[in-house]
This record gives structure tokens, sequence and C-alpha cells, in this order.
């Protein structure tokens, strides 16, 4: 992980999601009393977390919803009485089928709305942003895959990194109080050493694809510096997909799919 402020920053505004996912427990900002934060005061309503207001109450933002990694945050978030808006392009780089099945799961719950759009839209993330205020915001909508970045490198600009500075602003200047976002383990390169830390260098990317998660890496920190925002990288690296991809049939292990 990742951390572009100090780990006594990141005790307040900061909470656990307790996902029954791998990545969630990668989520808890390393190590137990971080990853409680603060225990609610005498008399308040268990399980929710005390960060100063109730959680029940504010809205989470979780981009990439209809993909492997977010449809399972989301559902998990849901599952702990938590609002959450989604948001997906439901683009083809893999069947759109698979991503409409995961948001009609997330749909029968009353507290998750969806919404269609493209991260690089600036007006409509904006106005998002401004509308709902979110809290705390999970980004895991991005442009995937090494090999299509060599033959769509307008589609990972845009994505990865217009899309990410939207981001970036809406959280700025609607006192979001974390950012959890998705970086990928291709920033490593051509790196050799085993195992991977988040010490290796990470300066040469081999791809397209690396180098808008890179870039997204420093974008991050430099928010992170110039405006205390609480921000979190997730490197991932190889995970299961837990609903099949009609394409490979059941089950599969892929990169990038979010």
């Amino acid at each position: 992980m990742l951390n572009g402020a100090t780990r006594a920053e990141l005790r307040a505004p900061w909470y656990g999601f307790r996902a029954d996912l791998a990545i969630a427990a990668q989520m808890g900002i390393a190590t137990g009393a971080i990853r409680r934060g603060k225990e609610a005061p005498a008399g308040a309503a268990a399980p929710h977390l005390y960060l100063g207001v109730s959680m029940s109450d504010q809205t989470i933002l979780v981009t990439g919803a209809a993909g492997f990694i977010g449809f399972h945050v989301a559902r998990q978030l849901l599952a702990e009485q938590r609002h959450v808006v989604g948001l997906d392009n439901l683009n083809s780089y893999y069947d759109p089928a698979l991503k409409w099945a995961r948001l009609s799961t997330l749909r029968a719950d009353s507290r998750f709305s969806f919404v269609q759009t493209d991260l690089a839209d600036r007006p409509f993330m904006a106005s998002l942003f401004a509308k709902h205020r979110f809290a705390l915001v999970v980004h895991l909508a991005a442009q995937a895959g090494v090999r299509n970045s060599i033959h769509h490198p307008h589609a990972y600009v845009d994505s990865n990194l217009d899309g990410f500075v939207n981001v970036l602003e809406g959280c700025r200047h609607n006192d979001c109080r974390h950012l959890i976002y998705a970086s990928s383990s291709s920033v490593y390169g051509n790196n050799t050493k085993l195992p991977f830390s988040v010490d290796d260098k990470t300066d040469h990317p081999i791809s397209l694809y690396a180098a808008t998660k890179k870039a997204n890496e420093l974008m991050a920190h430099s928010y992170s510096h110039l405006y205390r925002l609480p921000v979190t990288g997730l490197r991932f690296f190889y995970h299961l997909r837990a609903m099949g991809s009609a394409r490979y049939g059941g089950f599969s292990v892929c990169q990038g799919d979010r």
C-alpha cells in the first residue's frame, strides 16, 4: 500500500471495511489499531465506527462498481448498511453482460444507486461530487490491460489520467476524508527482485497502462501533500473473477478486471 499521508494523519478519517476479500484486508492500512479507527463512544450504535459523524448517514462512492473488485467492495459495504453510489461506464473491454449481472445484484439493495458515465466527463464528475460530498471514495475504475494500451492509447489517457484528475479534484473540493485508489503491479516493470516491495523503484514502466498507473501514484501523492487529502493506493496483482467470464467459461485468473 502506498500511503500519501503519515500514519497518524490517516487514523482519524479512516475505518475498516471487514470485507470478505483479500483486498479488504489490505485496505485496513497496515495495523489492527489503524484498521479499527476510533471506537464508538458509549451508547453509540454498532457496528459503525466513530469518525466524528455517523458513517451510516454518509454515501460512499465506488467507481468501477460493475467490475469484479468494485462489485464485491460495493456488496460488502451494502451488507454493512452503508449507502453506496456505484459508477461505471460499462464499456465493452470484456462482455458487458457480466457487468450488468453484477449490477442487478447490487440494485436489489435500496441503498445502492448507479451512475453510468465516463470518468473523463469533467462537468458531470464535478456535479456528482458536489451533490453527494462523499466522505469516502473507493476509486477502482480504469481502462485496464497491458496489451490493449498499445493499440488504444487515448482510451488510457482519457480514463486513467484525465479521469483520475477529475476524481482527485472532486475529493479535494468536497471534503473527502479518504481516497482509496487502484494502482497495479504493472508499475514494477521488468523488476526481477522477489518478493516485490513498496520500496522497490518503479521508474521504468514498460507499457502505457503501467505508465498511467505510475502517474496515478504520483498525482495522488501530490494532492495528498498539497491539500492534506488522505490517500491509499493498492497495487493489485492477479485475482480471481468470482463471477465467471463467458469468454473463458467458469472461473479464470486475470489482471486488471475492474
